[in-house]
């Protein structure tokens, strides 16, 4: 069967699965993420579809669940997300295209991390902290596959504004700087890459379609086996079903990566590294 075709179906399975009411405040949330603006029509369908899966597992360990993916995933929908929509105990998820730019901040030129809504408008670190408020409404777990995302753990400029998204999501920095090395106990973890994300699609950098089988397999460890697998566990387990290696340390995601681009006219060196962030100890399908 064509591999497109193939994943539409399990797409539209997954859809069905998953058509629940936006913005349900009950409980602990599950919130995905991810574009379809200025993204290969390939590359939007295994987005959609890693999405889907997600929201499906999320849906058998207990989460109410909002796919926001495509249209849904507007810079509101993405502050939403990292508030929880509201219930302590969240995790997120979001694929799409990230960056960073210098911002006046009071007095200073400061640098500022941002993620894209479905329609191009910059979501930044500083405003996705803002957006959360309360004491006990937060996420423990986000995701984030898009470029630079992960340079950074963030913390506070000069100027007194937050940066970096982990401390965005998470609101607070977390400790270690190696979450799957070194768990800081903190009971909270966040997951980008530093420097350039490949598409989930890709069959030329690291395999055939590394980057969406990698997330597969490590959502499938950690949502539907999660009193087996802890998020180090699931690393580890998605590294062996991708690649055979005996531990996530062994793979390239871990160690690093690089590929050469043609980028207006000239071969552009591209590098880049998963980074985990707070406590690999953790196991999401268990949050209370």
């Amino acid at each position: 069967m064509n591999i497109y075709v193939k994943n539409s179906i399990i797409t539209l399975i997954a859809l069905l699965f998953c058509l629940s009411p936006i913005f349900q405040v009950f409980g602990r949330q599950s919130i995905q993420l991810g574009l379809t603006w200025g993204v290969p029509p390939e590359e939007e369908i295994v987005d959609g579809q890693i999405a889907g899966m997600i929201n499906i597992w999320s849906i058998m360990a207990g989460y109410n669940t909002n796919n926001f993916f495509g249209e849904m995933t507007t810079v509101v929908n993405i502050y939403s997300a990292a508030w929880g929509l509201g219930e302590s105990n969240s995790i997120a998820f979001y694929v799409g295209h990230g960056h960073s730019d210098y911002m006046f901040n009071w007095i200073f030129w400061e640098q500022q991390w941002y993620i894209c809504d479905n329609s191009g408008n910059k979501a930044y670190d500083k405003n996705i902290y803002s957006f959360w408020s309360g004491t006990d409404r937060n996420v423990d777990f986000a995701f984030l596959w898009a470029c630079e995302q992960g340079d950074t753990k963030g913390g506070t400029h000069w100027s007194g504004t937050p940066y970096g998204m982990a401390t965005a999501w998470l609101h607070g920095t977390p400790s270690s700087d190696d979450g799957y090395a070194q768990p800081d106990g903190g009971g909270k973890i966040w997951i980008g890459i530093k420097g350039a994300a490949f598409g989930l699609s890709d069959n030329l950098i690291l395999g055939y379609m590394v980057g969406y089988r990698f997330l597969y397999a490590f959502y499938f460890a950690a949502l539907c086996d999660g009193a087996t697998y802890s998020i180090k566990a699931a690393l580890d387990f998605a590294a062996f079903c991708v690649w055979g290696s005996p531990s996530y340390s062994d793979c390239s995601l871990y160690k690093g990566y690089w590929w050469t681009e043609w980028q207006q006219g000239r071969l552009v060196n591209m590098t880049g590294q998963m980074v985990t962030y707070g406590d690999g100890n953790m196991h999401i399908s268990s949050l209370t």
